[in-house]
């Protein structure tokens, strides 16, 4: 078992056959069997002809997490402190799961996923194969 950024999509096609059977935890996976995801990589693959990697997802989740906090400030950001307290209080799915921050501590409630490194129609992936739902960091506000 590793950290994600060992086996991801940037790496395993040098990594080949050597990655399979590798396992790593994660709050993505381009296999991730849910609505926003499969949109998320179809839309991904026909505008880039590739499949997307980690900070792909990535920026599409701060890109959402900063369009949906607009929305509940009616595009209103000039109060900051109101603006971070909207931002707190956002809750949506994304190619990842559910998206949500925990209001005592500010970091993100998310899935986390276990992922094996599998060969699945010629290309080498991570395969989610167990989910930890909404984790918190364990961590207390300073």
């Amino acid at each position: 078992m590793t950290g994600f950024a060992l086996i991801e999509n940037d790496s395993l096609p040098a990594q080949g056959k050597s990655a399979v059977g590798a396992y790593t935890t994660w709050c993505w996976a381009d296999t991730l069997d849910n609505p926003e995801n499969r949109a998320f990589v179809a839309a991904f693959r026909k505008k880039h002809n590739a499949y997307p990697d980690v900070y792909s997802e990535y920026g599409y989740t701060a890109a959402r997490v900063i369009a949906e906090t607009l929305k509940a400030t009616n595009g209103d950001s000039s109060d900051k402190d109101k603006f971070a307290r909207a931002m707190v209080a956002v809750k949506f799915n994304v190619p990842r799961g559910p998206f949500a921050f925990d209001p005592a501590t500010k970091n993100v409630i998310q899935n986390i996923y276990i992922r094996e490194a599998v060969e699945i129609d010629g290309r080498f992936a991570n395969k989610v194969i167990a989910t930890y739902r909404d984790v918190k960091l364990p961590a207390t506000p300073s």
